[in-house]
């Protein structure tokens, strides 16, 4: 790849060097989606634990939830209990809020 330093305007590497940029950033955007989801999930999965323990409920899979955010829309999924319910409310307003 050609440095920065000897790219001038009307250069036509220009193009290509913008180009592989724009698909480096999109990657790191879908990188971080991918993760922000995955830390998501986690932190639902635990609480929805916590929350069976507490009540002596089970688990009988998941709903899936998009959740927007300022970095992309989220593929979340929300677990369901047998008995009593799990929303994570609080998480999904400090996500949205910030």
């Amino acid at each position: 790849m050609v440095s920065s330093n000897s790219i001038q305007r009307g250069d036509p590497q220009l193009k290509e060097v913008l180009l592989g940029f724009l698909d480096s950033a999109s990657s790191l955007c879908n990188m971080m989606n991918t993760t922000m989801a995955a830390i998501l999930n986690e932190i639902m999965s635990i609480q929805a634990n916590e929350a069976c323990g507490a009540e002596g409920a089970t688990r009988c899979g998941y709903r899936e939830r998009k959740l927007k955010t300022a970095v992309g829309t989220l593929p979340l999924m929300v677990p369901k209990l047998y008995s009593g319910s799990y929303f994570p409310t609080e998480l999904f307003k400090r996500c949205i809020a910030h």
